[in-house]
């Protein structure tokens, strides 16, 4: 269901990825500031990692860059929080 939203809204795969980048972003910049992170932030981080690749392969724009972004986002995301 959350992949239907995001596939007739027509956003790139990559996008997916940067905007779940972002909000994990913001979560550490909470976590370093307050010495917490509200659970929200990491949800939505973790819910538009879940999503991209799946919009990647509906909409058959599966690249070697998003997957190579992918990962390294998922690195960061794993380290940082």
């Amino acid at each position: 269901m959350i992949v239907r939203g995001w596939l007739s809204r027509a956003i790139h795969p990559d996008v997916l990825t940067f905007i779940g980048l972002v909000v994990n972003g913001v979560a550490a910049a909470l976590l370093a500031r307050t010495g917490s992170a509200p659970p929200a932030c990491h949800d939505r981080s973790r819910a538009f990692d879940m999503v991209d690749g799946r919009v990647a392969r509906e909409t058959k724009q599966v690249t070697l860059f998003g997957g190579f972004f992918d990962s390294v986002v998922d690195r960061y995301r794993t380290w940082c929080c």
